[in-house]
């Protein structure tokens, strides 16, 4: 599951089976460190960096949309957790 600003479209669902390593190549191709660089990715991912799943560019963040909830917020003096 992916969780970002960034992504290029609300409510995308890839198909695509990815490997842990995948992230590891993200982390490499966004901040242009050297393939393997963090380690542990296998020769058999070296292209799984999560293809066209983020846009990065200044425009690309997607705005902020708050989820409904029926959460209250405790009273400060409370102990914080409904189910302590």
């Amino acid at each position: 599951m992916v969780i970002s600003p960034w992504v290029t479209k609300r409510g995308y669902i890839s198909q695509t089976q990815r490997s842990q390593g995948a992230i590891l190549n993200l982390v490499e191709d966004v901040f242009s460190l050297p393939h393997n660089a963090l380690g542990g990715d296998d020769q058999a991912n070296l292209d799984d960096d999560f293809g066209g799943m983020f846009n990065f560019s200044n425009n690309g963040a997607l705005p902020w949309v708050p989820l409904p909830t029926t959460y209250t917020v405790p009273p400060p003096n409370s102990r914080g957790c409904p189910y302590s």
